[in-house]
């Protein structure tokens, strides 16, 4: 049987190609076998080019998902080393500064780490604890500095406790200096919440509901306690 000469679509070259292809129907790719082997190469040096690339992506995303790591690793390392010292139940009447009763801390499980929290039931901060008796005392000059400093101090805690600071309630007495005093107070700590970014919590009312004043001391029982600190709870407190 003779053979058809068909000519490469790539050089122009002639080959010979059997009729009995074309009679079943099947295109005959018109090419000889060097352009054949040029156009592998060909695909093959694009596919190589594209290995760079990719793998240049699959690095970036590796580098991105070790800083995800490292900062997650940062932030338990911090919740664990620098939990918040919060006090439960602890009672502060008149000048007293020293909490009646023990931490309550407990530990939560978290991944392979352990990390403290705390439930702020009836909680003052032991740092910030003699503020308020301090403006009662008409002696608020070291308020904001107390105040900052206990901010800044607890904010190395897990970004998931929430910062919060009670006004001081308004003292129900005759003696304008003394409320004076405590609107003046209150108005730094509402400057300062904006400045330090922390919550600021009213509790006037809960304050006078328990009746907790005793000749213009606030005696922090344990109705009032509990009464503030479901409002609180989850948060790292100051009074």
């Amino acid at each position: 049987m003779v053979k058809k000469t068909v000519k490469c679509s790539g050089c122009g070259v002639g080959s010979k190609v059997d009729p009995s292809v074309e009679a079943e129907g099947e295109e005959v790719d018109a090419k000889c076998r060097q352009c054949e082997v040029k156009e592998k190469m060909e695909k093959m040096m694009v596919t190589q080019n594209d290995v760079p690339m990719r793998i240049t992506e699959l690095e970036s995303a590796l580098a991105t998902e070790q800083e995800k790591t490292r900062a997650t690793g940062e932030k338990l390392k911090s919740a664990k080393e620098a939990p918040a010292k919060v006090n439960r139940g602890a009672a502060y009447g008149d000048n007293s500064r020293e909490p009646a009763t023990r931490t309550a801390e407990k530990t939560r499980q978290f991944g392979k780490n352990r990390f403290s929290w705390f439930i702020c039931r009836k909680a003052q901060l032991q740092r910030n604890s003699g503020g308020l008796n301090d403006v009662l005392n008409e002696d608020a000059a070291r308020l904001a500095t107390t105040l900052a400093k206990g901010v800044d101090d607890m904010r190395p805690t897990s970004p998931q406790v929430q910062v919060a600071i009670c006004t001081i309630p308004e003292v129900p007495v005759r003696e304008r200096n003394l409320q004076r005093t405590v609107v003046n107070a209150n108005k730094e700590i509402w400057r300062m919440s904006r400045e330090k970014g922390f919550e600021v919590v009213e509790i006037n009312r809960q304050v006078h509901r328990w009746g907790a004043f005793q000749r213009d001391r606030i005696h922090f029982d344990g109705r009032l306690g509990h009464e503030v600190g479901w409002r609180l709870a989850g948060r790292t407190v100051a009074f």
